[in-house]
């Protein structure tokens, strides 16, 4: 079984079919995870790229991308390196329905007891931190 890192390129070449062939190796890659012929990690910092990349760069809508993106990383095959999986689908449940950056709520979801997270984020202060 292969087991594969994924990079910020290979998911969004998945997302927006933009570039024929590199769209189709991207299918494949996908396809050998969700047939359990692979196994993959994404790391956080390649979600957060990949976030800004669709809604900094290409000016896409949050709700036009996300629910693909939650679908594709909720994959049995995949694994989020640096946090647990259901921790991290909170994160993208929250991410969701807010308009906080992918990063604030990452640190806010993974800050320990006794934590705080300082920043200069006013929305996030407000948040309770």
């Amino acid at each position: 079984m292969q087991k594969l890192i994924l990079d910020t390129n290979v998911l969004a070449r998945f997302l927006l079919g933009d570039i024929p062939d590199l769209h189709n190796e991207a299918k494949k890659i996908i396809a050998s995870i969700e047939s359990g012929k692979a196994l993959a990690e994404v790391s956080i910092l390649v979600i957060d790229e990949l976030v800004w990349t669709m809604e900094s760069y290409y000016k896409i809508e949050r709700n036009s991308y996300l629910s693909n993106l939650r679908t594709l990383l909720g994959l049995r095959g995949i694994t989020i390196k640096e946090v647990n999986k259901a921790k991290f689908l909170k994160i993208m449940a929250e991410f969701s329905k807010s308009k906080f950056d992918f990063t604030d709520l990452y640190l806010l979801f993974t800050k320990k007891p006794g934590q705080k997270i300082m920043g200069f984020d006013k929305q996030l202060l407000k948040y309770g931190i």
